[in-house]
């Protein structure tokens, strides 16, 4: 275990210390800010040290609060129990107690291991019971503290493809609820956070939420502070957003069958969404070269030889026409600059041969005007498998 001092000399705020859980991401780090900010000191306890590290460093520069760092993975048996021992070796008491920690398999529960199912428990459930059973005597001995457990707004309904974690976090909210009724009186409050879906790796990683519009989506920050409120005002239940309340409050009024059916319908639309279209490979700009300025006498002698070239393309296709091969006299008069063409020929004054001359090259107009175009190519979806504490 590390410490951190703050600027203000390393002494004790006196308003005690708050453990937090999964402090190193997500909600589990804007909770350390939150309590940070009203002048608590931190026991930051995750698996990533580095990111404690610096989490340490910061609310103690930022708020003058000492927060020290547990590198430790909850998912090990045990964990809580050695965070528990460490604190009481150091002679650190514990005021208040954020279970935070959590992780989430997507899938169908027949195809996700039994091992990933067993590791959500043991972090959702086990070590979350586990340390709440630990420091909670110390608390009802001094006659005050504050216990923050992390649940979710899964925790009202059950969730196809999730199935393990609402069930987990159905579990947090009642031990939370019955554990508030049993310390009334005791100085110390239970308070169950639930969440919706929140701007974290977590949600961002899920294919699930990517159905949800982006507006009822909310920010880690948010939701802590509502959190951190709610716990230190001694409320049983927080659930952040208006949308949220409105459904946690509906779905216990209708019956279960429903409920149900109202849990299945983000599997649904998840499996409806049309796979996403491969992203378009990015379009250069390129700056067009001006054109080499041309004389007015070559501009002429370009225009002279091309109609020369037509008129012998003419006669040729004439003589297709009739069978004729009569020579055509071609006289080419120039006044000023603007050559004039005039093409004699036998079959020129034919009757029909102008009309057939003019179909021919009006076929073959229409026929270089027909475009093709190639069919576009579908991008597939990548599949990630992801877990998170």
């Amino acid at each position: 275990m590390s410490e951190r001092k703050g600027a203000a000399g390393g002494a004790n705020s006196g308003k005690g210390r708050a453990l937090v859980t999964g402090a190193s991401g997500g909600i589990g780090r804007e909770l350390a800010r939150a309590f940070a900010s009203r002048g608590y000191d931190l026991i930051l306890a995750a698996r990533n040290e580095e990111a404690l590290a610096a989490l340490a460093q910061e609310l103690g520069a930022a708020h003058a609060v000492r927060a020290k760092t547990m590198a430790v993975d909850i998912s090990v048996p045990g964990a809580a129990e050695a965070i528990f021992e460490a604190l009481e070796r150091a002679g650190v008491a514990v005021e208040i107690l954020v279970n935070n920690a959590g992780i989430i398999f997507e899938g169908d529960f027949a195809s996700i291991a039994l091992e990933n199912h067993l590791r959500l428990l043991q972090i959702n459930v086990v070590a979350l019971t586990s340390l709440t059973h630990l420091f909670l005597p110390a608390m009802i001995a001094r006659g005050g503290g504050r216990i923050l457990n992390v649940a979710s707004i899964a925790a009202f309904m059950p969730i196809p493809r999730l199935a393990t974690y609402p069930a987990a976090k159905a579990y947090v909210l009642s031990l939370t609820e019955s554990l508030s009724q049993e310390l009334s009186g005791t100085g110390v409050t239970a308070t169950a956070l639930c969440p919706g879906l929140t701007d974290t790796a977590m949600v961002r990683g899920s294919h699930m939420a990517k159905v949800v519009p982006a507006p009822m989506i909310m920010s880690p920050k948010e939701v802590a502070e509502l959190g951190c409120t709610a716990c230190l005002k001694g409320e049983t239940i927080c659930v952040p957003g208006l949308a949220n309340r409105a459904l946690t409050s509906g779905v216990q009024l209708l019956p279960r069958a429903l409920v149900r059916s109202i849990g299945g319908m983000a599997t649904i639309a998840a499996a409806a969404r049309p796979a996403p279209v491969a992203a378009h490979k990015p379009i250069e700009l390129v700056e067009a070269k001006a054109e080499p300025q041309t004389s007015q006498v070559e501009k002429g002698s370009a225009l002279t030889r091309n109609i020369e070239a037509l008129s012998v393309t003419t006669e040729a296709l004439l003589r297709r026409l009739d069978g004729t091969r009569a020579p055509a006299a071609i006289v080419a008069e120039t006044q000023g600059s603007r050559p004039k063409t005039k093409v004699r020929s036998a079959t020129s004054r034919r009757p029909g041969a102008k009309g057939a001359l003019r179909k021919a090259s009006g076929a073959g107009r229409a026929r270089s005007t027909g475009f093709a175009q190639a069919p576009g190519k579908a991008g597939m979806p990548a599949h990630a498998e992801r877990q998170l504490s």
